[in-house]
């Protein structure tokens, strides 16, 4: 399992795909928090009612449920579709022919990276919302940074694992794609249909990704995430398996 392991981790850093998701989401967070952040920023100058403060340590937060977190999703989808489109998968196979051990190692390797990516993506951007909130921004502690810095890698951690359980079980980057951004966003907005589905909402990862960065029920969001990237992962384990490669 070491070996599967140091393999994957040579494979995600050495593939150029890997760099150009990482630079467009770190663009993604910079663009939306500054922009949201100018904004506020605004809205405050002009005396609109209504207006409550918003705290720099919300702003990561907000740019990783709207965009970033596809960009690093595509980082672990690509981890797995890119060998299927090359023909990588056939030695991968036969270099670890315990086959569940493949996406088990591509998992652990991508929850690293991804989380690591995500703290670091969120510690400048918190100080990018303070520059552009100015004064109007709510007061917060160091408590709250560590909050977003923690749960925002978290987060993607466990986005990268549910997209390599997807992934590993469809095989086609499109098909991934589509089926995260139906879990992720589709089924959050269609949800609010109704009080009962509201509820139930918080049981598909977009909203229990909303509620472990945003604190409201950290450990409910968590849990939901760990369940769903835990069924993933089986699944694809399962089709793997089952499954010509």
């Amino acid at each position: 399992m070491k070996n599967a392991i140091a393999a994957e981790w040579t494979k995600l850093w050495s593939v150029r795909a890997t760099t150009w998701c990482l630079i467009a989401a770190a663009g993604l967070m910079a663009a939306m928090v500054a922009a949201n952040g100018i904004a506020i920023n605004g809205q405050h100058d002009d005396n609109l009612p209504g207006l409550t403060p918003t705290a720099a340590t919300e702003m990561p937060v907000e740019a990783t449920i709207y965009l970033v977190q596809f960009a690093m999703a595509a980082i672990a989808a690509l981890a797995v579709t890119g060998e299927y489109a090359h023909r990588g998968i056939l030695p991968t196979l036969q270099a670890v022919p315990v086959r569940w051990r493949v996406p088990a190692a591509k998992a652990v390797v991508t929850a690293a990276a991804l989380f690591a990516c995500g703290v670091l993506l969120a510690a400048p951007a918190i100080w990018l919302a303070d520059v552009t909130l100015a004064e109007h921004g709510a007061p917060y502690t160091g408590g709250d940074v560590v909050h977003t810095l923690l749960t925002v890698g978290l987060y993607l951690a466990l986005v990268g694992v549910l997209t390599i359980g997807i992934a590993t079980a469809l095989r086609h980057i499109a098909a991934t794609l589509l089926v995260l951004f139906t879990l992720l966003m589709v089924l959050p907005v269609v949800m609010q249909i109704s009080q009962t589905f509201r509820d139930l909402s918080h049981y598909v990862p977009g909203i229990a990704g909303i509620d472990l960065m945003e604190g409201t029920h950290a450990l409910r969001g968590a849990l939901v995430l760990i369940a769903w990237a835990a069924a993933a992962m089986i699944t694809g384990m399962v089709v793997l398996r089952k499954r010509d490669a």
